[in-house]
């Protein structure tokens, strides 16, 4: 007998096999197939909750269990409900549905089914399959057939699920005010959902604003939201809103990519569907450098152990800061304060232009201004809704526009510089997409030269590198 249930995976959950025989013996279970503790105990239980709710026990045989695929170790909070179901099903003391059907229940001793917490999951790929399990405190997000015992197999009862809502509230704004340019920067960057770096002298402000740009981001989708909350059910300090994280550059990699045994998430995911704020980010560890490539690009980190790997969500918007040599204190202008050596700020910006900063999209130099700050941060936030309604109500686009598909350059190429024919794909991505939110900016359908003309200030990486080599250091 062959029923569907689930195991953990990551955050969520995926589908196996449960394989159910009897074959002549003591009257014993065993399963196979690397089951942890908690599924070793399911035999007893199962056989204690058969016995109390009136069903057969066999008396010389041996009830084999084996959950496939069978090279992965395996934890699971529901497989009690799918090999008593199996077994009942297999000696024919019920009659086994028509089609076929998933199983994921709690049993208790006495043979109550419960319905695990970890069902309803946001990250779990349940299948097609109609999924049976026990009563539910919370009321589910899909359809469900449940059960309050064991001895309610032949007569189930569909429940039906309720709509997606979005628990999330947004805190409110801290009374601060931007400059013009930075406030221009920072709508763009919340607008798109663009991988941010700010580079330049210490003390002008450059985690402030990157801060002040995480306040700013548009309201998650309900399906966000319950991804979030599914998140926050793993860490000490919840979240109300889209978080906000900032660990410090001393942090262990362990601490912020995660791992252990079993694989447990870090900071990276905690951040999923929120801001990850790396401050110094050259300070950061090498291997937490190296790591940031990946959840940049796919939105998941990649834990890997002896025993196999885990895959947790870490689809965050990457905000980080940096300055532009040891010292700190060069900008790519003539008049500047760098003490640095020539060969000391090319070795510097040699680690700036590397394949982790080379994800980030935007690359904003900040320096110190007299500018007057005359943008209130809800102004600024009231701009960022607005573009993202016309990208919905233009192009039915939900999504931001770091997260679309590759835009088409085709119309606009007669406005490159022919320079730009050496850019990577990922900067002439980036270039297209930021181009495209500061068209959503203007509401603009479509994508003209000065929108281009200005996403270019921000995406063309090697600015930096051709700036440094017009001056002369000591």
């Amino acid at each position: 007998m062959k029923v569907n249930s689930f195991i953990h995976d990551g955050l969520g959950l995926k589908k196996v096999e449960v394989e159910v025989v009897l074959v002549k013996g003591l009257p014993q279970t065993k399963i196979l197939g690397l089951p942890d503790a908690l599924i070793k105990e399911s035999g007893i239980r199962i056989k204690s909750a058969i016995k109390a709710q009136g069903y057969r026990w066999p008396s010389d045989q041996q009830i084999l269990v084996q959950i496939n695929p069978t090279h992965i170790r395996k934890s699971s909070r529901g497989l009690d409900l799918a090999i008593a179901a199996a077994y009942i099903w297999e000696t024919e003391q019920v009659s086994r549905p028509e089609g076929a059907v998933s199983l994921y229940g709690e049993i208790s001793l006495e043979g109550e089914v419960k319905c695990p917490r970890d069902l309803d999951n946001p990250f779990s790929n349940l299948g097609q399959y109609p999924v049976w399990t026990g009563t539910s405190e919370q009321v589910l997000s899909f359809d469900t057939i449940q059960m309050n015992r064991l001895s309610d197999l032949a007569n189930p009862t569909s429940v039906a699920g309720c709509a997606e809502t979005n628990n999330l509230k947004r805190p409110k704004l801290t009374e601060q005010s931007l400059t013009a340019s930075d406030a221009n920067i920072a709508a763009i960057v919340a607008a798109g959902e663009h991988h941010t770096i700010w580079v330049g002298p210490p003390g002008t402000g450059k985690t402030t604003l990157a801060r002040a740009t995480s306040e700013i981001l548009g309201d998650p989708s309900p399906e966000l939201s319950r991804q979030i909350e599914r998140v926050n059910t793993l860490f000490a300090r919840p979240q109300s809103w889209r978080p906000v994280i900032e660990p410090h550059h001393t942090a262990t990699p362990i601490s912020v990519i995660g791992g252990g045994q079993p694989p447990k998430p870090g900071e990276l995911t905690r951040a999923h569907g929120g801001v990850l704020i790396l401050d110094e980010l050259l300070e950061f560890h090498k291997r937490i450098q190296d790591v940031l490539r990946q959840p940049m690009e796919s939105g998941t980190v990649l834990v890997s152990r002896a025993s196999g790997y885990a895959e947790f969500p870490a689809n965050f918007l990457c905000l980080a800061t940096t300055n532009l040599c040891p010292c700190g204190m060069f900008v790519p202008k003539p008049s500047h304060r760098c003490r640095c050596r020539s060969h000391q700020l090319r070795n510097y910006l040699d680690r700036l232009s590397g394949p982790v900063v080379d994800r980030f999209a935007i690359v904003a130099i900040k320096e110190k201004t007299n500018e007057s700050r005359s943008n209130p941060l809800v102004n600024v936030l009231e701009n960022v809704k607005k573009a993202r309604e016309f990208a919905m109500e233009s192009r039915g686009q939900n999504l931001p526009n770091s997260k679309m598909d590759i835009f088409s350059l085709d119309h606009i190429k007669s406005y490159l510089p022919s320079f730009l024919d050496s850019m990577s794909h990922r900067r002439r991505m980036a270039l297209s997409q930021v181009a495209r939110t500061i068209a959503d900016l203007n509401r603009s359908e479509q994508i003209k030269r000065e929108h281009l003309s200005m996403a270019m200030e921000h995406t063309v990486l090697n600015s930096l590198k051709i700036a440094v080599d017009s001056y002369k250091f000591v």
